[in-house]
């Protein structure tokens, strides 16, 4: 399986427009589009303009074939409107010699992603009870260590967060560009939920169980934090995010 994810910052005031204009013509269009499995849209917790849009298909060519399409570029373009303004600005100089500055949308961000491991693909496409809050892990792994990673992962690591309460959907995945890097995804009940997973503990002994697979650079940290009253942040430290779903489909309820 291949997951598709759109990093998009949709103004406050335009969200629950740009929700719909997700579900009238974005969920369709994946709908017809051959090897879509599921699509979900969700609001982060920390910052309420960022917007994540996430696609599941069943391979890479699947994706391909829909994104090189006439539609994809369509539904970006018509999206647009919605986008937050950034801080960054603008300056052209107008034929009346004047400066002109001005705001620009913050662009969409791409990315790809090879899944790796995934709990019961069942639990996801039945369509039974919805889920609101999706959860996502970031880690930079060692090449040389990322199949002991994996392992400890699946024997470990998906098998107890699925056993949390109110946890739905577990699913591990690699950036296709930079395979270094994995998210862990996983699908909740209610943000409640995801909350009591974070704060019995669990979270940061399983964590430990995978430190040694991760960066190098990570390990410096983690060196350098060890000194009293010192800090440090990295391009790549584990973040965690999490997100309010405002809108979850299964596209293949018959597999």
């Amino acid at each position: 399986m291949f997951l598709r994810s759109v990093q998009l910052q949709i103004s406050p005031d335009h969200l629950w427009a740009f929700r719909k204009l997700y579900e009238e013509s974005m969920v369709p269009e994946l709908q017809s589009a051959a090897g879509c499995l599921y699509v979900a849209l969700a609001r982060g917790n920390e910052a309420e303009e960022d917007v994540l849009s996430l696609a599941l298909w069943d391979g890479a060519e699947s994706a391909g074939v829909h994104e090189t399409g006439s539609a994809f570029p369509d539904l970006v373009e018509r999206s647009k409107g919605y986008m937050a303004q950034s801080s960054d600005y603008k300056i052209r100089l107008t034929p009346e010699m004047q400066l002109e500055y001005s705001s620009e949308p913050r662009q969409p961000v791409y990315r790809s992603y090879a899944v790796e491991l995934h709990s019961d693909i069942s639990r996801l496409l039945r369509g039974s009870a919805p889920m609101t809050a999706l959860r996502i892990v970031s880690v930079h792994i060692r090449p040389e260590m990322t199949e002991e990673f994996r392992r400890i992962y699946e024997r470990d690591i998906a098998p107890t967060v699925l056993a949390m309460s109110g946890c739905r959907f577990n699913l591990l995945v690699a950036d296709t560009q930079n395979r270094s890097e994995h998210l862990s995804l996983t699908l909740w009940d209610s943000l409640q939920n995801a909350d009591a997973y974070q704060e019995s503990g669990t979270f940061n002994r399983l964590t430990e169980k995978l430190r040694h697979t991760f960066s190098m650079l990570y390990q410096w940290k983690l060196g350098v934090e060890q000194e009293p009253g010192k800090q440090a942040a990295t391009s790549d430290d584990l973040v965690v995010r999490t997100y309010h779903i405002l809108l979850a489909r299964s596209l293949r309820q018959g597999l």
